[in-house]
């Protein structure tokens, strides 16, 4: 694949610099750079929910009230005071 790139005048600077220091081509020094940045991509801390989605525990539970996530502390409430004799 062929890729063409347009970089700022600092940006530019600094890899003409280093293809000076290291000898290496452009195109040598291009594809590890990107190969570096798409592994950090793949070890980037993922959010929560996709963490659990991965997991397979978002969705999971069946039955029960539809509003049980944003109302548990309710329910939990109802079913100790059901539970124990408490209102």
């Amino acid at each position: 694949m062929r890729v063409n790139a347009r970089l700022d005048k600092d940006l530019s600077a600094a890899v003409e610099q280093l293809l000076r220091k290291t000898g290496k081509t452009i195109s040598e020094v291009m594809k590890e750079a990107l190969a570096l940045y798409l592994e950090a991509q793949k070890q980037k801390p993922q959010s929560t929910i996709d963490v659990l989605r991965a997991a397979g525990l978002v969705g999971t539970a069946e039955g029960g009230p539809k509003d049980l996530s944003t109302n548990a502390k309710r329910y939990l409430t109802e079913d100790l005071g059901r539970k124990h004799g408490h209102r």
